[in-house]
């Protein structure tokens, strides 16, 4: 998986939309001082793919992927994978974070969907179409391997997931 576009709004420290750009780079570094959200970014493509973050300590914690002084948070992921055939396919994966009025968080829309042009960004008038060969919208590893939870939860969401 190659990481090309992270958008948050009101995703943990990141409470003002933040683009995190990694189109035509070949690797690159987070560096800043403690506090200033690198762990933050990491965390949120983690918790767009999987619905979680392990750091969290528990896979049905949500709360803290939400700013403490919002009510509504977004995580929106673009990312290449190695397609079937050899070619690069671009999808976008998304989660929307509301908080309600008990002070409850919880994950409100979640979305995995395969860009038709793979130099797309995801953008709203951009076409894209599910893809049958992820199961019940779960997200594959490289490894071949699914994980996630809610509408990205594979057949199996109800065992522990272990070395991936």
């Amino acid at each position: 998986m190659r990481p090309v576009l992270l958008e948050m709004a009101g995703f943990g420290s990141f409470r003002e939309p933040t683009t995190v750009d990694f189109a035509g780079v070949e690797y690159f570094a987070l560096v800043g001082p403690t506090g200033a959200g690198k762990s933050t970014v990491i965390d949120a493509m983690t918790f767009a793919l999987y619905g979680s973050v392990p750091r969290w300590d528990n896979a049905r914690t949500v709360a803290l992927a939400l700013a403490p002084t919002v009510a509504r948070g977004a995580v929106r992921f673009v990312f290449d994978v190695a397609g079937r055939a050899g070619d690069t396919e671009r999808y976008v994966v998304a989660r929307e974070l509301r908080r309600a009025a008990s002070g409850g968080v919880s994950v409100r829309t979640a979305r995995l969907e395969r860009l038709r042009d793979p130099a797309g960004t995801g953008a709203v008038e951009e076409e894209t179409e599910p893809d049958p060969g992820y199961a019940r919208g779960s997200v594959r590893t490289s490894s071949g391997a699914t994980h996630g939870e809610g509408v990205f939860a594979p057949p199996n969401a109800d065992r522990p997931h272990r070395g991936c």
